[in-house]
């Protein structure tokens, strides 16, 4: 189910558990950002630092842009750190991938460390670009 019909049809709100987005380019920014306005939590992981000169956001002018400036931003200072409890409406997970999916609804994020995360998800889209990482599918995609 798209992102727009689970939050029109009442499936996604406040209360849903987060919705997972993975990437870190453009159409990835504007799924957090549909999450964000209507108030759907969302964990965001994507596997380069914040401070890639690589990443599109570092590469945008602000005022041109200001939506993906908003999610540069949000992804710089709303970062998960391990231990912590995730609180947050948006919460970032740079330098992660998706290890796997769980079939009670939990995702496996792990860092470049191997410290693996555990978070429950209501739903996941997968927005990788041209040279994904597809290890955590079955078959490998």
């Amino acid at each position: 189910m798209p992102l727009e019909a689970a939050i029109s049809s009442g499936r996604l709100d406040r209360a849903s558990e987060p919705v997972l987005v993975v990437g870190a380019g453009l159409t990835a920014a504007d799924a957090v950002l549909a999450a964000h306005h209507l108030n759907t939590p969302v964990y965001h992981t994507f596997r380069r630092p914040v401070s890639d000169p690589a990443l599109i956001f570092n590469q945008l002018p602000k005022l041109l842009y200001p939506e993906y400036h908003k999610v540069h931003q949000m992804m710089s200072q709303q970062q998960y750190k391990v231990g912590e409890t995730v609180v947050n409406l948006s919460n970032h997970f740079p330098k992660h991938h998706v290890a796997a999916f769980r079939r009670d609804g939990k995702c496996v994020l792990e860092d470049e460390g191997g410290i693996q995360t555990v978070l429950q998800v209501s739903m996941a889209l997968i927005l990788i670009g041209a040279h994904p990482n597809l290890l955590f599918l079955p078959e490998h995609g």
